[in-house]
């Protein structure tokens, strides 16, 4: 539970998005498939939710917690600009990727 001398290590992360069932899919798809080869390595750690990393100490889980929002599809889409791997791609010149993407989301989000 501890690092010693009564030190706590508390790792909290965020997971993948996951969308209404109608969008999922598609999304799911774009994260893994399409844009996956833009996260940087390390994006492994967070989908894995730590997972991988041995740990010299016991760990105690915690209840999952999940953030519920609507979004309107231009919430949506500015989320994903933020997303390491969408500038990645935007910067790999792949643009099309993306238009291509944002306007199958944009046309199932109706």
């Amino acid at each position: 539970m501890g690092c010693g001398n009564g030190q706590l290590t508390a790792l909290i992360s965020y997971g993948v998005l996951q969308l209404e069932p109608d969008l999922n899919k598609r999304f799911q798809t774009f994260y893994r498939d399409e844009i996956g080869p833009y996260w940087l390595p390390e994006r492994a750690l967070v989908d894995s939710a730590y997972a991988t990393i041995d740990f010299p100490f016991e760990e105690v889980r915690v209840p999952a917690r999940e953030i519920r929002r609507e979004w309107r599809f231009s919430e949506f889409w500015g989320y994903l600009l933020m997303c390491s791997a969408v500038r990645h791609a935007q910067e790999a010149g792949c643009e099309s990727l993306l238009r291509n993407f944002a306007d199958e989301m944009s046309a199932l989000w109706g």
